[in-house]
């Protein structure tokens, strides 16, 4: 365990938390040793069972890698980022969070009174008749077409998939655009 960083926590999840924290801030770098179970337990005053279920969710979302007689550290390519945002340099537009600038923007006027048309996605979201020619289409390919999701564009069909097949901690490999 590296020397500068202190595990803490009364609970399973406390001390998964706190090893988690010390690899994103820094504090546990990839392949540091973290103390045995036992010692670890003995130090915080917890079961030698608190501290395993610690580790094995670790070793689930993929924080630490345990090798057997050799203990268990972290591992070489975490799947924690640091939770700090990088400090933009003077004179740049930080584009992370994706939200356009709002020097850059028109200023638009709404209307006196905004109702949906007739035709209008606000008025029927779904076109069913494109639902239906695409699942035919799916079907004459030999795709399963009875579980179809139909999205508004590529980032809200990436959303909705993240969003029901992941959980946190979980690794997500994406083609830089």
């Amino acid at each position: 365990m590296a020397a500068q960083y202190s595990i803490e926590g009364s609970t399973a999840k406390g001390i998964a938390a706190s090893v988690e924290r010390g690899v994103a801030e820094g504090g546990l770098r990839p392949g540091d040793a973290l103390p045995p179970v036992r010692r670890l337990a003995d130090a915080l005053g917890v079961s030698p069972g608190t501290v395993a279920t610690a580790y094995k969710e670790l070793r689930r979302r993929g924080l630490v890698v345990t090798r057997g007689r050799g203990g268990t550290v972290v591992a070489e390519v975490p799947s924690v980022a640091s939770r700090r945002p990088p400090r933009v340099p003077e004179g740049l537009v930080d584009l992370a969070g994706g939200h356009p600038d709002p020097a850059f923007l028109p200023v638009l006027r709404p209307p006196a009174e905004f109702a949906p048309v007739q035709g209008s996605h606000r008025a029927a979201p779904r076109l069913a008749e494109l639902e239906a020619l695409t699942r035919d289409w799916f079907v004459r390919d030999g795709v399963p077409a009875e579980h179809v999701t139909f999205a508004h564009g590529a980032l809200d069909c990436i959303a909705r998939l993240l969003s029901t097949e992941l959980r946190p901690g979980d690794a997500v490999a994406v083609e830089d655009p």
